[in-house]
């Protein structure tokens, strides 16, 4: 029961949680759905994707005090601090 709450794992519901060996620490909380999306184990561990990797991916649109409106770069804003806003629209 231990393990039950520190992994918030539902009773009768089927759950697969991956630790990093040397820390203890989860990689995933959601193994099963890991395994059924990728049974060759193809991308395992199936660790979360770094945050980096989103703004990497494509231009980013800038606000706030800059004069041009032309999307930016990652590389642009190496030195800078970052900040991602989600905000829900009902």
């Amino acid at each position: 029961t231990r393990l039950t709450r520190r992994y918030r794992i539902k009773p009768g519901v089927p759950s697969l949680i991956l630790l990093e060996g040397s820390t203890g620490s989860v990689i995933t909380r959601g193994g099963v759905e890991r395994v059924l999306a990728d049974p060759s184990g193809i991308n395992f561990p199936w660790r979360p994707p770094h945050p980096r990797s989103a703004l990497e991916d494509g231009p980013l649109m800038p606000c706030g005090a800059r004069e041009s409106n032309e999307p930016m770069l990652h590389e642009e804003l190496r030195h800078c601090i970052k900040a991602v806003y989600f905000s829900a629209h009902w």
